[in-house]
């Protein structure tokens, strides 16, 4: 089946509905503990950072295709990733704070636990959104992008506003990075 493609985006697609599923999610699970507030409300926040027109960088728009493209299959895998291990960290933050044991002994060894599969759900989630931001840039569309530009001046310009958005997307990552770590 030919489609038509609404182009090859440089900046994936996805990027800003993926953060803000998950804040969504967050928000629906643990939204009522400081921690889930927190998370959420930044996600949210880190999703309309990344709102603007800068990330919608396209090229060979309206062409026909018949398959996903290598890109957008790499980037849905990250998702997909990222959305379980966010998921899998809220789960670890239902769980401590789900610990309900009397007995003094019995609560202290469960929080233990507890705490342990938070720490492993954090590096996790940590390693990932470090993936899913990797994830973002179409290497191809990018090499296209920076050696089609027909003069230096142009090629410069190019450059200049694609670096300002790959900036913006480290600050980003790295924000997100920084609220997992408060957890």
């Amino acid at each position: 089946m030919n489609i038509s493609k609404r182009g090859d985006h440089l900046f994936a697609a996805g990027l800003w509905k993926a953060i803000g599923d998950v804040a969504h999610s967050v928000r629906s699970r643990i939204g009522q503990y400081s921690e889930g507030r927190v998370l959420a409300n930044a996600l949210l926040e880190f999703q309309r950072d990344l709102g603007g027109s800068e990330f919608d960088v396209t090229i060979n728009q309206g062409r026909p295709v018949t398959d996903s493209d290598a890109h957008s299959l790499m980037f849905g895998l990250a998702v997909r990733r990222f959305r379980q291990d966010m998921e899998a960290l809220v789960f670890a933050l239902e769980h401590r704070r789900s610990i309900d044991e009397r007995d003094q002994n019995l609560r202290t060894e469960a929080l233990m636990q507890a705490n342990s599969q938070l720490t492993t759900a954090k590096q996790s989630a940590t390693i990932t959104v470090g993936r899913f931001f990797d994830a973002v840039v179409d290497r191809d569309v990018l090499g296209q992008i920076l050696g089609g530009e027909s003069n230096a001046r142009a090629r410069a310009g190019a450059q200049g506003q694609i670096e300002a958005t790959r900036i913006k997307l480290g600050n980003v990552r790295h924000r997100i990075i920084g609220v997992i770590a408060q957890m």
